[in-house]
């Protein structure tokens, strides 16, 4: 699924972009995403969230708000 949005695996299982090899950052902590901690892709974007209860939680607040 990552390289469906231009996404790969660096040698130590992080998150990184495909073209500059940089670690990718979850969209609210902003902290670098191993693929154990891998929540998902915020809809309608290529945002990434860790499978965390605070950024979950931010995901789902931000979305009631937008509604």
């Amino acid at each position: 699924m990552l390289e469906q949005f231009g996404k790969t695996l660096d040698e130590d299982n992080y998150i990184i972009d495909q073209e500059s090899e940089e670690r990718v950052t979850s969209l609210y902590k902003e902290e670098e995403i191993h693929i154990d901690e891998f929540g998902g892709v915020v809809e309608g974007s290529t945002e990434f969230i860790k499978d965390d209860y605070a950024e979950i939680h931010e995901y789902v607040k931000s979305q009631k708000e937008e509604q």
